[in-house]
Parts: structure tokens; C-alpha cells; sequence
């Protein structure tokens, strides 16, 4: 009869630890007052500049070559990356890489634009090559890609070096500076990695850092937030949240960087609303329309009558933005 005490004992702690974990939980009811004071100040306020949210802006050396990119157009944008490696520009250097990516005769190419970009101090390359990437998919040891490379005799010196944790340590260390310089991703990338939002200590703080991100127009950490807050649900098709009030705090928020030109929280806050605000969600998905968003153009596409000169239209328009019908 002896062990019976013992088990409740057991039992009674591993309920207590189970309490425990869950009191240090943080309850996302908690974050709205924390953002109430910045949502007050800035709920109305709107900005004409369609850039203002935008991390590559005219007149960055990057700028034009991005955009070809989105267009599809991959030669105009070849010559423009050519250039710029040239000069030795380490951005250029990694996005020809990505270009050239499912290549596998050009995989040599590939790997040394990376470790030149890394080189030059690109943390960016380092993530690229790190552990679990997208490029590891194909550069990988145990990929196809790599299986088929290797059947064809084509080798790689880099390989040894690729897709290892150590250039995700790389990544970090590399952060750093461009953290110190101001940044805004660079620190956004080194708030991640300490995890502060999964503690009830800690979560103001990452509170504040979210809301100080968005004070300076960049709207990622915002955006990742309020997907923290909303659950998709496939059953009715869309987004809910716990309760009424975090799903206007994520209203709110989104209406803020929707404000200032912030396409994917235009597109999401439209999204939303298009079955209560149907006028608002229109006139969001509109302004989406005017600044280049792809899934705008889709969105109307899909929803024009079929045969419409309208629905040849967005087609048209589609094919012009992405390169691609």
C-alpha cells in the first residue's frame, strides 16, 4: 500500500508545475493596453507617400532591379545584377545566386556568390546558406538537386560549408553592426531570436519594440504580431481571435500601417472586413490596386464576370505586375 501516497504526491507536483507553466504564460488580453496609447495617437493619421512603409525605395541601388524582378522581367534584371557585382555590391551578389538557384549547371556560380556575398559581410548570404533554408532545399546534401548534380559529375568545393547551423551563428554575429548602425531589420531579426514575447516578463518589452518598429514605418514585426492574434478558421473561412477586444486590437493596428501604404496589412485589413465593411474593404482593396499589389489585381480578377473586357483587364494587368498570367 505504500507506493499510493507516493503517486499522489507525484501527481499533486506535476499538477502544480502544470499551474505554474501556464501563470507565466502571457495572455495576449494583457498587450492591448500596452498598445492603446500608441493606436490613439496614430489611428487617424495617414501619409500620401506610397513609400513610406517600403524597405527599397527609388533611387537605392536595388530599387529598379527589384521591380523587374516582380515583372518577370528576369533579363532586364540579369544586366542590372550583372553591373552592380561588378562594383562588388554583396545584395546583387546573393540575388543572382537566388536567380540561378534551380540551375544545376550553374551550381559552382551559385555557391560562390553566396560565400563572396557572406565575404563581403551580408548576413543575409549567411541565412541563405544556413540550416533548414530555402536554398538548402535544393543545395543540400540530401536534396534531389544535389543527387542529380552528383550523378552528373558536377562538384562543388563549397558543399562542406552549406546548410549547417553554424551559418545561422554567422547570421547573428553578422546583425550586430547593422543593428548598431540603426538597422531596422537588422534588429528585428536579433529581437526574434531572444524570444521575449513567450514570457510574461518579457513581453512588454517586445511590446514596445514592436511599437517602436512601427513609429519608424516598418510594419513587418507588426504584421507577425497581429498574426499571433488571429486564427484562421477553414470552417468559415476566415480570421477570429479569442476574443472581441484582440480582434479589434488587430484591427487597429492594421489600420495603422494600412495608413501608411503597408500593402500586406491593406490586403489583410480588406480581407477582413469585406463581410461587415464591404464599402471600406473595397476602398482599401483599391488603394491596394494603385499600389502595385499583386494580390489586389488577383483579387479583382477572380471577382470580375467571366468574358468581361474587365476580366481581360486585370489579366492584362496581372501579367504586366508578376510577368506571369
Amino acid at each position: 500500500m505504500k507506493p499510493y501516497p507516493n503517486l499522489i504526491t507525484r501527481f499533486v507536483l506535476l499538477v502544480s508545475i502544470m499551474i505554474g507553466l501556464v501563470g507565466c504564460k502571457p495572455n495576449p488580453q494583457d498587450d492591448i493596453a500596452l498598445f492603446q496609447p500608441f493606436i490613439t495617437e496614430n489611428i487617424n493619421k495617414k501619409s500620401n507617400d506610397p513609400y513610406i512603409s517600403s524597405t527599397v525605395k527609388p533611387g537605392d541601388k536595388m530599387y529598379n532591379i527589384l521591380v523587374n524582378i516582380q515583372h518577370g522581367k528576369w533579363d532586364v534584371a540579369e544586366g542590372g545584377l550583372l553591373s552592380l557585382i561588378d562594383e562588388g555590391n554583396p545584395d546583387a551578389m546573393l540575388w543572382y545566386a537566388r536567380m540561378l538557384l534551380l540551375d544545376n549547371n550553374k551550381r559552382r556560380e551559385v555557391t560562390n556568390l553566396i560565400f563572396k556575398s557572406l565575404t563581403s559581410g551580408n548576413p543575409y548570404a549567411a541565412l541563405a546558406i544556413a540550416k533548414n533554408s530555402h536554398a538548402c532545399a535544393y543545395l543540400g546534401a540530401g536534396s534531389l538537386d544535389s543527387q542529380v548534380a552528383q550523378s552528373l559529375g558536377i562538384s562543388d568545393p563549397n558543399s562542406a560549408q552549406l546548410c549547417t547551423d553554424d551559418n545561422f551563428q554567422k547570421a547573428i554575429e553578422l546583425f550586430k553592426p547593422l543593428a548598431a548602425q540603426g538597422d531596422l531589420r537588422a534588429q528585428y531579426f536579433l529581437l526574434q531570436q531572444q524570444e521575449l514575447e513567450n514570457s510574461k516578463e518579457t513581453r512588454a518589452q517586445y511590446i514596445q519594440e514592436v511599437i517602436r518598429f512601427s513609429q519608424a514605418h516598418y510594419y513587418q514585426p507588426l504584421m507577425d504580431y497581429v498574426n499571433t492574434i488571429l486564427i484562421y478558421s477553414p470552417s468559415k473561412n476566415k480570421s477570429e481571435s479569442k476574443t472581441a477586444e484582440q480582434y479589434q486590437l488587430a484591427i487597429n493596428l492594421l489600420t495603422i500601417a494600412a495608413n501608411n501604404n503597408y500593402i500586406p496589412a491593406i490586403n489583410k485589413l480588406s480581407s477582413l472586413l469585406k463581410d461587415t465593411v464591404q464599402e471600406e474593404s473595397e476602398r482599401l482593396r483599391n488603394i491596394a490596386l494603385k499600389l502595385g499589389s499583386t494580390k489586389a489585381v488577383e483579387y479583382k480578377y477572380l471577382y470580375s464576370e467571366k468574358d468581361s473586357e474587365e476580366k481581360y483587364f486585370y489579366n492584362a494587368l496581372y501579367k504586366g505586375l508578376s510577368g506571369e498570367y
